[in-house]
């Protein structure tokens, strides 16, 4: 579980200094003071979880805009949607498929 708090204080990081704010926090797996990205990203991007497994997945649907399922079966696809919700983001990436977005 340390694992996936590092990731969420990780994305949490990333969105306020992806918008250009300056970033003094102490998140609950490291601390940071005084950042700023000496010019914002315009459009601020989207931010994408590589997830698969439910927590990660659960940790995508709350924290980023859409999930990244690589190498996933298509008889996989309605389980993640059981756990972010049929019209939350995922780009799925099967063996013999191009990549597309799931809706």
């Amino acid at each position: 579980m340390a694992q996936a708090r590092r990731i969420r204080d990780t994305v949490r990081f990333l969105r306020s200094a992806l918008a250009g704010e300056k970033v003094t926090e102490e998140y609950e797996t490291f601390s940071v003071s005084k950042f700023r990205l000496a010019r914002a990203a315009d459009p601020v991007p989207s931010i994408m979880l590589a997830a698969l497994r439910p927590g990660m997945l659960r940790l995508a649907a709350e924290e980023t805009d859409g999930a990244s399922t690589n190498w996933l079966a298509a008889s996989g696809v309605p389980k993640v949607h059981e756990v972010v919700g049929p019209d939350f983001r995922v780009s799925h990436r099967g063996r013999a498929r191009p990549r597309r977005i799931v809706p």
